[in-house]
């Protein structure tokens, strides 16, 4: 397995050698041309002052004293030149040591545009080319044929990627350092960040991630850190959701098992075993209440194909969950008192669900008011908020914190889920319910829930 570092540090490089290789070209072209124009313009410089120098001649001198004055005056320049005739073909030369043929260099002169540089008998040549004034008649035209070997200017450059080249080294291995440096700065952490998700796998909640860094690192270790704390939590809950299930099922299941025994085994008999049957009953139907709760916290949990929102007016929805809990709080003598429910209020709710939510919000209420339920409905924050409160004792303050988690039973609770499964609702709909306790005494259920837009 490639590690990011190496990937790193192999990205890098390849990085470097292109920028450098491109660079290089580039830098090596712009130089030659460079090179080439300076060397050509210098020929001329020397050309035109060659030319001033025989100009300053009288009209009268001959030819031949003005090529002798040439020739002195060619010993003060340091490039090699020509005088060609008007063939251009070579009459005198700096120098016998010459390449450059009579035939070859008129084959290279004789083009409609002269380069800066042409190539004879495969050597390249910075040249110059200048009319004479050698004679006055203007038909005996000669030309000045300046030229510098082009293997000058090869060396320098050649001389100047040496350096380069030096230069790119030694800036390669520092720049592989500083990559070596940063891609250890990366990787460290992300080997971290692993080993800490290994743990995690392995259900090891123990430790913390120490990684002090204000960049993408650092905030993926605060992120997983937090993931950590709420799997924590979520697998402490498990445990303790398991161990209160097992217990809630149990309970009714010894009572059945034991009135089934008895009856079987004629220890109750007549009316005991009457009542015994009336148990098994009654504790069959509390056993499948919570069956029915977890089957439905689980759906709530886990899929979103259960829960099927619609447009609804909210209004509606509260009336008919007093409607259906009507029969419970005339049995208890508790008045049902509804405020501020004489408009239309659209929500996107599942419309059978969250009736059950406030059915179980009022049922609690009703379990626990002296006399009295109130509902006020408000529009607030974009969204509307539902109070129910009632004028009982209020909720244990050592319970409160705890009263929206699973199997939580207050006094005269039934399964303990049942504000579990509310708060799952609410949630699932986009809004929020908490609880409180009321100063003037009672609690206090809040539900909001956003608008339809």
């Amino acid at each position: 397995m490639k590690r990011i570092s190496t990937r790193l540090i192999l990205t890098y490089t390849l990085l470097i050698m292109m920028t450098f290789v491109v660079l290089g070209l580039i830098f090596h072209g712009m130089m030659r041309t460079y090179m080439i124009t300076e060397t050509s313009r210098q020929l001329q410089e020397e050309a035109t002052a060659l030319k001033k120098a025989l100009q300053n001649e009288g009209r009268a001198d001959s030819s031949d004293r003005r090529m002798t004055k040439l020739r002195v005056v060619g010993h003060l320049i340091d490039a090699e030149y020509m005088i060609l005739n008007v063939k251009k073909e070579i009459v005198f030369a700096s120098t016998t040591n010459h390449l450059i043929t009579n035939l070859s260099l008129t084959k290279s002169l004789n083009k409609d545009k002269l380069p800066k540089v042409i190539r004879i008998n495969g050597r390249q040549y910075v040249i110059s080319l200048n009319k004479l004034p050698l004679n006055k008649d203007r038909f005996d035209q000669h030309f000045l044929l300046m030229y510098s070997p082009l293997t000058q200017i090869q060396a320098f450059t050649e001389r100047i990627n040496g350096l380069l080249l030096r230069g790119f080294l030694l800036t390669s291995i520092l720049m592989l350092l500083v990559s070596f440096l940063f891609a250890r700065r990366i990787s460290a952490p992300l080997r971290t960040l692993m080993q800490r998700t290994q743990q995690l796998a392995a259900r090891n909640w123990e430790g913390t991630l120490e990684i002090k860094r204000e960049d993408e690192i650092g905030e993926l270790s605060r992120s997983m850190q937090q993931m950590a704390t709420q799997l924590r939590s979520y697998d402490e809950n498990q445990k303790r959701f398991l161990q209160n299930a097992s217990h809630e099922l149990k309970s009714p299941l010894m009572s059945i098992q034991g009135y089934a025994e008895g009856i079987k085994e004629g220890i109750f008999s007549g009316k005991e075993a009457d009542h015994g049957l009336n148990i098994i009953v009654a504790e069959s139907e509390r056993l499948k209440h919570i069956v029915d709760d977890l089957i439905l916290l689980s759906k709530l949990d886990q899929s979103d194909e259960f829960f099927n929102p619609i447009k609804v007016d909210l209004s509606l929805i509260i009336q008919q969950s007093i409607d259906r809990i009507r029969p419970l709080s005339d049995k208890s003598e508790i008045i049902i008192q509804l405020v501020g429910n004489n408009e239309t209020r659209l929500v996107f709710i599942d419309e059978k669900r969250c009736i059950q939510a406030f059915i179980n919000i009022l049922s609690n209420a009703i379990r626990h008011a002296r006399n009295e339920v109130r509902i006020d409905i408000f529009n607030r924050d974009e969204g509307y908020t539902v109070s129910v409160t009632d004028d009982g004792l209020g909720i244990d303050e050592a319970f409160l914190p705890h009263l929206f988690e699973r199997f939580q039973k207050g006094e005269d609770g039934d399964t303990g889920l049942g504000l579990a499964i509310t708060k799952k609702i609410v949630e699932k709909s986009g809004g929020r319910l908490n609880a409180t306790n009321r100063q003037e005494g009672g609690a206090q259920f809040t539900i909001w829930l956003p608008k339809k837009n």
